[in-house]
């Protein structure tokens, strides 16, 4: 562009001077025919070059529309996944869904086996269980009193339909923690990405698994039950004519199991005793 515009001064330039000169001769028509001819091209190649300019910026912000709007179509087949959903030991499909016009979406629920998560300190996880099962329990990334202890809250329904809840509990070894009433069983530890390991045996009535962590956030991993959590996969895609290229968006969402809010629990503990309510 400034090459460009250079030689349209030059060439202005030399008109300039040969008008300026004040030669009467048949070469100076020729000079600024030349000169007329170069201003010209010049501008046509200025012109051409901005058009294309702005056609290029006006396809880039054509396609981030496009790409924004496909997105949300995903972001709403999460959301319909959400609400109608049974999240049961059956995977799930709902194709075609029409949450934005001339774009495609399809939602898949798959259950998974294992739940893998981040919890805070005195927040729970709720693990539905089927009776009978084994939970195995892994979390913590530092060691001893560095690591988390667990509280396990199990809700039973007998027959008559009668709730009762039990507690027991998983603690990495630490001397200071001895006292506090949740120091039921130590730890084992493992290997990988988690230094701790816990197999926790369910009974043939309990339906529902409460999990705290104590002390402090932990990493955590639980396997060994039937439908932990719920993996959304929301695939959204533009309709385009023939020949022209399609915009797709890919949302995966991880859905765990219901709970109570965190209001209506809590667990006191402290050196001396410990008060426990779920």
């Amino acid at each position: 562009m400034m090459g460009a515009v250079i030689i349209l001064v030059f060439a202005m330039s030399s008109i300039f001077r040969w008008h300026q000169s004040g030669r009467e001769n048949t070469s100076q028509s020729g000079v600024v025919a030349a000169a007329v001819a170069l201003i010209a091209v010049v501008l046509l190649t200025i012109g051409l070059s901005q058009g294309a300019q702005v056609a290029e910026e006006l396809f880039i912000s054509d396609q981030e529309a496009e790409s924004t709007r496909v997105f949300n179509a995903a972001e709403s087949g999460v959301e319909e996944a959400l609400s109608k959903g049974e999240f049961g030991e059956q995977p799930e499909e709902f194709s075609d869904l029409r949450v934005a016009d001339q774009i495609d979406t399809d939602v898949s629920i798959e259950p998974q086996g294992q739940l893998t998560t981040r919890v805070p300190q005195g927040d729970s996880v709720a693990i539905e269980v089927a009776g009978g099962e084994q939970l195995t329990l892994r979390w913590a990334d530092s060691i001893n009193c560095d690591a988390a202890a667990l509280l396990f809250s199990i809700y039973s329904q007998d027959a008559t339909g009668d709730v009762t809840v039990r507690y027991t509990s998983a603690s990495p070894p630490c001397d200071s923690r001895v006292g506090d009433g949740f120091h039921s069983f130590n730890a084992a530890e493992d290997t990988g990405d988690y230094r701790y390991r816990f197999n926790l045996n369910t009974l043939d009535d309990d339906v529902l698994v409460l999990i705290k962590p104590l002390y402090l956030d932990t990493n955590l991993s639980v396997s060994g039950g039937q439908n932990l959590t719920h993996l959304i996969r929301s695939v959204a895609e533009s309709q385009t004519a023939e020949g022209e290229d399609t915009q797709q968006q890919i949302i995966q969402a991880l859905r765990t199991q219901p709970r109570a809010p965190r209001f209506l629990e809590y667990a006191l503990y402290s050196p001396g005793g410990a008060i426990q309510q779920q």
